[in-house]
């Protein structure tokens, strides 16, 4: 008598310890919007689905993130393959009307797409840690300089001026082909955006590697936690085919991988992204 009530009690005690496994086993992508129940659970459970729960809400949020990504995605790569075969078809219906703009204009269409597609391949990298590190002591301003070179030109033509209050002996250790992509990343995305006229500040502080500063009057507090999301632009800068939305992404893929925290903040109408050590 005695095992068999002790039996049926530890079938009963076992009971929602169960059910929380038979639900769990039919989760799948579509349930994602489904939560455990924690009501009528005993207390010794109820951290445990907690814990589930929030499993769950990080699933569905990385899922709808990937969903928004592959649309962006599409979006992203139609319009210049559109527009390709449009010069395309029109130059093979009238061929004497073709000229040597359009095929001007398939070069650079082509070459933003590929740009693009190469912007993924990085990222795609970087993200999976398929990048080896080869870390050694390099001086950040000799990195910087390399990274500034080829923003120089456009830096000219928007009348863009540099000041960099970095020490010139600062060595760092790190990767210096991963601390690049960071740099170069976020430098362009500051001659590309920073108001005409105006400069960009090269800050150091003792407790991060350097800041990257620029005005930025038409971002708001609400922009900060987008602009790292893959293909996300401000919708100011959305007509500018010449920037496919990957750079921050980039860089901040790019300090994960070097074990860097990278991060962005507003103050007095202007930006201020700033690379630590974790």
């Amino acid at each position: 008598l005695f095992a068999l009530l002790l039996g049926l009690a530890v079938r009963s005690g076992l009971r929602p310890l169960n059910e929380v496994g038979e639900r769990a086993a039919l989760i799948e992508w579509g349930s994602l919007t489904d939560r455990f129940p924690d009501s009528d659970l005993p207390s010794e459970l109820k951290p445990i689905v907690a814990r589930l729960n929030d499993l769950i809400d990080r699933l569905q949020s990385s899922f709808v993130r990937e969903k928004r990504f592959s649309a962006d995605l599409t979006h992203e790569l139609r319009n210049p393959v559109s527009a390709m075969r449009s010069i395309a078809e029109v130059a093979l219906k009238w061929p004497d009307q073709a000229s040597d703009e359009n095929y001007e204009d398939i070069k650079v269409i082509s070459g933003e797409l590929s740009d693009t597609i190469e912007s993924l391949l990085t990222l795609a990298r970087l993200e999976n840690a398929k990048e080896k590190l080869d870390a050694k002591e390099v001086r950040l301003n000799q990195l910087i300089e390399s990274c500034w070179e080829p923003c120089e030109k456009m830096a000219e033509q928007r009348q863009l001026a540099l000041k960099n209050s970095i020490p010139d002996d600062k060595k760092i250790m790190t990767d210096p082909k991963i601390f690049q992509l960071i740099l170069a990343n976020l430098l362009s995305n500051a001659v590309a955006y920073s108001p005409e006229g105006s400069e960009i500040e090269l800050l150091e502080a003792p407790d991060s590697i350097l800041t990257i500063k620029n005005k930025a009057p038409n971002l708001a507090e609400a922009d900060l936690g987008k602009m790292f999301d893959r293909l996300w632009r401000h919708d100011l800068a959305r007509t500018d085919s010449g920037h496919s939305g990957l750079g921050l992404s980039i860089a901040k893929s790019s300090a994960d991988l070097l074990s860097l925290s990278l991060s962005a903040r507003l103050a007095e109408g202007s930006i201020y992204f700033t690379l630590k050590k974790v």
